[in-house]
């Protein structure tokens, strides 16, 4: 499972640039992991993290791509040849805008994708 969600100074630096979507977990004041699912006999299950919490919302890989996309038209795509070799898109243009290959794993790509997403965002 510790490939499921993004490290927490990503999270942070998501966090700062108004990622706000709801998560699964977070991390509380006390930097330990929280579930945020809540469950009412007779209701479905449901995500409780409140904006207003005091830690920091830990979203799924997926959940950060997808919100590249949809809110910052950015379609991160990582790819594996002698190398795993990440693009980044606009959506709108098709243009590539960032690339470049690591010798790492595929989560450490993702992980460098998103860390210049960010930058993307950023500027």
């Amino acid at each position: 499972m510790k490939n499921l969600f993004i490290n927490y100074q990503i999270a942070k630096e998501l966090k700062q640039i108004g990622f706000d979507d709801p998560c699964l977990v977070g991390l509380n004041g006390s930097n330990k992991m929280n579930h945020k699912l809540a469950s009412r006999i007779g209701s479905n299950c449901e995500i409780s993290w409140d904006k207003n919490d005091d830690g920091i919302p830990l979203p799924l890989y997926q959940q950060a791509t997808d919100w590249f996309r949809e809110k910052h038209n950015l379609n991160i795509v990582i790819t594996k040849n002698k190398f795993w070799v990440c693009e980044i898109y606009n959506i709108n243009t098709s243009k590539l805008i960032s690339g470049y290959s690591t010798n790492e794993t595929y989560y450490q790509a993702l992980n460098q994708a998103i860390q210049e997403s960010i930058k993307l965002i950023k500027k």
